[in-house]
């Protein structure tokens, strides 16, 4: 850096100190130019991705993580080497100006380093076991914060609410991840009705009137089960997908139409649980075991 002042110094006749200055400028106009490079070079490979065929959305998913973790990684070497030739462009004068200079780093790595490297740290352990990747629906706890995974970095990771709005948290924070594998949340709702047919038209009526959008309603509300029980009651059965974030519409809007449209029809209900067909699959397989120990009187004890 004291060859490249000293080049301006002979060439420009401009003073010392300000041949610094602009070399400190120039320094941090190149490490800015190469970010943005890095970004745009992300952008095409990720468009460039999404063109091609052939590719599964699992495999998609891991291309543009791992495109993002490179370019993330290459604007903080960027930006690490600039700023480190601009602290020698400052303090590399004289041997007091470099143990200031070399003062004044220490002070500011030891402040900032610590929490640096815990964030690289959870960063590291947290993309080498494959908590997420980008485009993935998650819930990070315990911020509550929810929606499609944005961007991914060593040091921090970016969500993208249902809302649009973009919400960004430090890797070191994230004490938990909660993965929707599909993308949205589905929910069953269950009521007791006095009049099955009648509450086939109530939910013919009610469909319209629930957006199905990619940011609301996955798919529209729909009749699972309807069947018949004692005194001419009928239970029913429904189900509606919506994204995560949008819970509210499945577990009040949903139930808050029923009951206005059903006030004479509904006996009990409607009551609303959130289902996936992989956990009921295990849960079921945990249930037969029981079962089976049940019966063989190992475990849990007979009644009567």
């Amino acid at each position: 850096m004291n060859s490249l002042v000293n080049l301006l110094t002979r060439h420009t006749s401009l003073p010392s100190p300000v041949a610094r200055l602009v070399a400190i400028v120039g320094l941090l106009a190149v490490a800015w130019l190469l970010a943005r490079v890095a970004a745009r070079i992300a952008v095409w490979l990720v468009a460039r991705g999404e063109r091609g065929s052939g590719r599964s959305l699992i495999q998609r998913k891991e291309r543009e993580t791992t495109i993002s973790l490179l370019q993330t990684s290459a604007r903080y070497v960027v930006w690490g080497l600039a700023l480190a030739l601009c602290f020698a462009a400052m303090f590399g004068q004289s041997g007091m100006q470099a143990v200031v200079g070399a003062s004044f780093l220490a002070i500011v790595v030891g402040f900032s380093v610590q929490r640096f490297l815990i964030d690289l740290l959870a960063g590291a352990v947290m993309f080498f076991e494959g908590w997420f990747r980008i485009g993935d629906a998650v819930r990070i706890e315990p911020w509550n914060v929810e929606g499609i995974v944005e961007e991914v970095s060593l040091r921090a990771v970016v969500i993208r609410g249902a809302g649009g709005e973009l919400q960004r948290v430090h890797n070191s924070q994230v004490l938990a991840v909660k993965l929707y594998p599909r993308g949205y949340r589905e929910a069953e709702i269950e009521l007791v009705v006095r009049d099955a047919e009648r509450v086939r038209e109530m939910i013919e009526n009610i469909v319209p009137l629930l957006p199905v959008e990619p940011t609301r309603f996955v798919r529209p509300l729909e009749l699972v089960d309807c069947r018949e029980l004692a005194s001419g009651l009928a239970g029913v059965r429904l189900r509606v997908a919506v994204v995560p974030g949008r819970e509210w519409m499945a577990e009040d809007l949903v139930p808050a139409l029923l009951k206005e449209m059903g006030e004479q029809l509904l006996v009990h209900g409607p009551v609303v649980s959130f289902v996936d067909e992989v956990a009921q699959r295990r849960f079921g397989r945990l249930a037969a075991v029981a079962a089976a120990r049940h019966r063989d009187g190992d475990g849990v004890a007979k009644v009567g």
